[in-house]
């Protein structure tokens, strides 16, 4: 099992004794590459954030809104930006959501679409 997370002030990834066979073994992956930006990140930002595994990419994402009028009974859901982790090349990336001047859509969660799908296509056979 391998799990990934958000610490306080870390992202950590977290191997069971299944992958290594010696217990559990965490790693802080944003020591080395995002520390800073993420130290700097708003405790509310961090603590509202939403996760979600795009399986098609292979990346981690999270959202979040680090907006100063954000609040947890101001807009909640509404996110405006995006941290993803690229779990093939161990690479982080920032994205910005930016808002129209009035009636702007909102990002307020990840929507899973499977990596296949299928159909069935019955039609009698004569033979």
């Amino acid at each position: 099992m391998v799990l990934l997370f958000i610490g306080l002030n870390q992202v950590y990834l977290l191997l069971s004794q299944i992958v290594l066979q010696v217990g559990l073994f965490s790693q802080n992956l944003s020591l080395t590459t995002i520390q800073t930006f993420y130290s700097n990140l708003p405790d509310l930002a961090r603590d509202n954030a939403r996760g979600f595994y795009d399986e098609i990419h292979n990346h981690i994402r999270w959202i979040y809104n680090e907006d100063t009028t954000y609040s947890e009974t101001n807009y909640i859901n509404n996110y405006n930006r995006e941290l993803s982790l690229d779990l093939s090349l161990q690479a982080f990336y920032i994205y910005s959501i930016s808002s129209l001047v009035t009636n702007t859509p909102r990002i307020n969660d990840y929507i899973g679409i499977p990596s296949h799908s299928f159909t069935t296509y019955s039609r009698p056979l004569i033979v």
